[in-house]
């Protein structure tokens, strides 16, 4: 990453409490992308129900010198808040910070590797029987 760019995780959240959940992905993707760093480069935004929110979040990267941020739905599917939802926050946030550059990624979709996971989670129901 050249400039300094922010990559973070939108999420819709929920009322009970996660344990490690999209922080977890968030962290194990830092590790991927930056593997010796101890910067807080992968973030996690919520749009209802956590914090920080995904407006904060962004706030928040530029204040931390970000020049790029990087922004993944972690949903599985383009429903409203992927296109619509989000995609407001981020127009907002353009208008606001014309000088910062904002990417905007697809949704997970569907992936090979998404079922696997879920091929894994059967296995283990399965052997928990």
């Amino acid at each position: 990453m050249s400039e300094t760019e922010l990559i973070i995780i939108a999420a819709h959240g929920s009322p009970l409490k996660e344990s490690g959940g999209i922080a977890g992905v968030a962290s194990t993707l830092h590790a991927m992308i930056h593997p010796k760093c101890n910067k807080d480069c992968v973030r996690v935004g919520y749009l209802q129900f956590g914090k920080p929110s995904i407006e904060d979040a962004i706030r928040k990267a530029i204040k931390d010198g970000a020049a790029k941020i990087i922004i993944h739905p972690y949903f599985l599917s383009s429903g409203i808040h992927v296109t619509k939802s989000i995609p407001a926050i981020i127009n907002e946030a353009k208008a606001s910070y014309p000088d910062v550059k904002f990417i905007y990624t697809e949704p997970l979709g569907s992936d090979d590797a998404l079922a696997e996971i879920v091929f894994k989670k059967i296995r283990a129901a399965k052997e928990d029987e």
